[in-house]
C-alpha cells in the first residue's frame, strides 16, 4: 500500500535576526507544518519569524528557550511514520521553485527507498551582496565537494534516531539505525539541483554581534570533515545569483 507522506520542517534558532526572516520565508511552503525550536534568542529573532508563521499556509508551531539536548525530543513522534523530516537552520536560504518541486516527488513516494536526501550548498565566504546591475551576487564555495548539510530525512526507513544527550538534533549520524542506509544525492551539479542552500554561516547572523567578535578564519566552517574527498576545491570561488540561484561563474583564489 503506498504510504501518504508528510513534510515536516524542523527549525532550530538562535540570535540569527539577520537572516532567519529569509531563511523562515523560504521553507515555508515547502511544508506541511513547521516547528521552530529557539534556544535562546535575545536579539531580535522571535519577532522577525512570528507574522511570517501567522500569514503561512502551513500550521506551525514555536518553543522558546528549549535546551539543545532536548531538541532531539521534537524528533521522536515521527520516527517510522511517512514524514519527510526537513531540517533549516536560520542561516540558510533554500531555493524555494526547487524545493516545491522536490516536494512533489517526496509526497509521490518517488525517494520512498531512501533515508536521506543531499542536496547542493554554496557557503558564502562573503558578508557583502554584491549589486552589478539589477543582480545581486553573493560569492563562496560549493558543497559538495565542501560538506553539503542539507538536513532532509525518511522517518519512515529510520528505525531510532540517535541522542548522545551531547548535541542538537541533527548532530548525529543516521546510518546506522536506518531500515537501508541509503543516502542520494538529489543532482549532480548546482545548476540542475533543485534542493540548494546559499549558507550563510560564516557571517554575522545576529545585530547583537559585531564584527571583530565574530571573525573566523577564512575555510574554517568548511574544512572540517574527516572525508578528505568532501574539502573544497582550494583557490576555487563560485558566485551566485541571491534571487535567482543561478551560477554566475567562477574565479580562482590562489
Amino acid at each position: 500500500m503506498k504510504k501518504l507522506y508528510k513534510i515536516i520542517g524542523l527549525m532550530m534558532i538562535k540570535n540569527e535576526d539577520r537572516f532567519v526572516a529569509t531563511a523562515l520565508e523560504k521553507a515555508l511552503p515547502f511544508v506541511d507544518h513547521m516547528i521552530v525550536l529557539d534556544t535562546g534568542s535575545c536579539d531580535e529573532t522571535i519577532y522577525k519569524i512570528t507574522p511570517l508563521l501567522a500569514s503561512a499556509r502551513c500550521s506551525s508551531e514555536v518553543h522558546i528557550g528549549v535546551d539543545l539536548i532536548d531538541t532531539h525530543d521534537f524528533v521522536q513522534p515521527y520516527i517510522g511514520k511517512p514524514i519527510w523530516l526537513f531540517g533549516v537552520d536560520g542561516d540558510e536560504i533554500y531555493d524555494t521553485v526547487g524545493l516545491m518541486r522536490i516536494r512533489k516527488r517526496l509526497l509521490a513516494g518517488v525517494y520512498e527507498a531512501v533515508h536521506q536526501i543531499r542536496g547542493w550548498y554554496v557557503h558564502v565566504e562573503s558578508d557583502n551582496v554584491s549589486q552589478e546591475s539589477d543582480r545581486r551576487t553573493v560569492q563562496g564555495y560549493f558543497g559538495p565537494p565542501a560538506p553539503s548539510h542539507t538536513k532532509l530525512y525518511n522517518c519512515a526507513n529510520i528505525l531510532k534516531w540517535p541522542n548522545d544527550h551531547t548535541a542538537g538534533v541533527f548532530d548525529c549520524d543516521t546510518r546506522e539505525t536506518a531500515k537501508a542506509a541509503v543516502s542520494f544525492v538529489e543532482s549532480k551539479t548546482w545548476s540542475e539541483s533543485q534542493l540548494r542552500c546559499i549558507h550563510m554561516k560564516r557571517l554575522i547572523r545576529s545585530s547583537l554581534q559585531n564584527s571583530q567578535s565574530f571573525k573566523r578564519s577564512p575555510k574554517e566552517t568548511i574544512t572540517n570533515t574527516e572525508d578528505d574527498s568532501a574539502r573544497y576545491v582550494i583557490g576555487v570561488r563560485a558566485y551566485v545569483d541571491f534571487d535567482t540561484f543561478e551560477s554566475i561563474g567562477y574565479d580562482y583564489d590562489l
